[in-house]
């Protein structure tokens, strides 16, 4: 019993050694594992460390990077600036060169030195070629046909008064042939004409001429007269009749006044008592024909007044529509005022440009180029950067 015991204590101790043995060899291995895994941390840390202190270094450079590129875009930014005013200077002298050319070959019209006194310098500067060419289109008829600007004011005002008698000439002539139509269309008792057609006494050719002259007035005293009113009595026109013959007329006594009565074709139709009423008919088509033909020329008058063109054969006297409206009068002399300055203009022109040839010759040498092509700039320019 006590050997087995004891054999049983011996074989739980080998058992129990055999376990620590197992149990420290396992703490070994883990014990192994935690150092590698221990130097492998730091390893990684030392890795780290050493990548934070790159990137410290890094954003500690930063501004000065940042500076560089920023002064490199600066400069791009500039180089870029200069060379899109070098192609505008190299256009806008083109340009100037052919405008300068231009001008001095422009043909304008001698300007009388009259007109110096009349105009106002203008800004010629604002003015393109093709504005000149313009002006100088405008005013060459002017200056070819009035030589001076009092000729122009003269001309001008000697229209505006045959207008204006034309005018009320015509409009006094249709207010009467207007009148008469409208006696002989109504049949107006009251009047002098009527009155002749219904008594058709013998009358002589200038009382006829009276007749005709008269025939609106009424032979009777009116209601309500005023200053201009007026009648003329039959009896004394047949009894009392006197009339001086002149040229192209008579003069026909009314008491102590003397009227001048142009002779009348018209009269005519009143003398053929036979054929009165198809000569009324006549007289009734002539005169509305003639209204509407002074109808035409009022308002022809009324284009020229506007300065619109008008059928030139209605009168005798040819009239200039370009001076009739005086806003063409101040257009004149403004573009009277720009042929005058276009030396100038040159002038302005020149000294820009001398400017601007100034400017590109320091672009190019700022840059060393030697040849004034875009591209060959462009390329300095960008060698520069």
């Amino acid at each position: 019993m006590l050997t087995s015991l004891r054999e049983l204590e011996q074989s739980h101790k080998v058992k129990f050694k055999s376990f620590k043995q197992a149990e420290l060899q396992n703490t070994y291995i883990e014990l192994k594992q935690l150092e590698k895994r221990e130097s492998e941390g730091k390893t990684l840390l030392k890795i780290q460390e050493a990548e934070f202190n790159d990137l410290k270094a890094v954003v500690e450079n930063l501004p000065a990077e940042e500076e560089v590129i920023q002064k490199s875009y600066d400069e791009a930014d500039t180089n870029f600036n200069m060379f899109s005013r070098y192609q505008d200077l190299s256009n806008s002298i083109e340009k100037l060169s052919k405008d300068i050319d231009e001008l001095k070959m422009f043909i304008h019209p001698e300007v009388d030195d009259s007109w110096l006194n009349e105009i106002q310098r203008i800004d010629v500067l604002s003015r393109n070629n093709e504005d000149i060419k313009r002006e100088i289109t405008f005013a060459k008829p002017y200056l070819e046909k009035y030589k001076t600007f009092e000729n122009i004011i003269r001309i001008r005002k000697e229209q505006l008064e045959i207008l204006d008698e034309l005018k009320s000439s015509l409009k006094n002539d249709k207010t009467t042939k207007e009148r008469l139509l409208g006696l002989l269309q109504d049949n107006d008792e009251n009047g002098l004409l009527n009155w002749y057609i219904k008594n058709l006494p013998q009358f002589g050719h200038e009382q006829l001429q009276t007749v005709l002259y008269y025939a609106t007035k009424p032979i009777s005293e009116m209601s309500n007269p005023n200053n201009s009113s007026q009648y003329i009595n039959p009896d004394e026109l047949i009894n009392n009749f006197k009339a001086t013959l002149s040229e192209e007329g008579f003069w026909v006594k009314l008491g102590a006044l003397y009227q001048f009565i142009q002779f009348n074709p018209d009269v005519m139709l009143l003398e053929d008592k036979t054929n009165l009423e198809k000569s009324l008919r006549q007289l009734i088509q002539k005169l509305s024909t003639e209204i509407s033909s002074i109808n035409i020329k009022l308002e022809a008058l009324q284009n020229i007044s506007d300065g619109r063109i008008y059928d030139v054969n209605l009168f005798d006297y040819s009239f200039d529509i370009s001076i009739a409206v005086f806003s063409n009068i101040e257009k004149m002399k403004n573009a009277v005022a720009c042929i005058l300055q276009i030396d100038e203009k040159t002038s302005q022109l020149q000294s820009l440009k001398k400017r601007e040839e100034e400017e590109l010759l320091e672009i190019k040498s700022q840059f060393k180029v030697k040849y004034d092509e875009p591209e060959v700039v462009k390329k300095g320019v960008v060698e520069g950067s």
